[in-house]
């Protein structure tokens, strides 16, 4: 389960709309451009980056959350 919720009740558009508002939040921040491709690789990536240059900006929180969202919906596909 995650965030209280069965992998089955989540869709490909849930995981979508997520990834389209973290592009949002990533656009303020400092990340590589070729990082904001959400694959498998590059989520992973930024669960382990994205605080090393954007932990003081006050969507980071929220960009976390996501990213670890991302990471765990990752993980469940294969």
């Amino acid at each position: 389960m995650i965030f209280g919720c069965s992998m089955f009740e989540i869709t490909d558009d849930d995981a979508e709309r997520r990834r389209a508002a973290l592009s949002t939040l990533l656009d303020t921040m400092d990340v590589p451009s070729q990082r904001k491709d959400f694959t498998k690789r590059n989520v992973n990536w930024l669960r382990r980056n994205l605080a090393v240059r954007n932990s003081e900006n006050p969507m980071f929180q929220s960009a976390n959350d996501l990213v670890i969202w991302l990471c765990r919906w990752h993980d469940a596909q294969d």
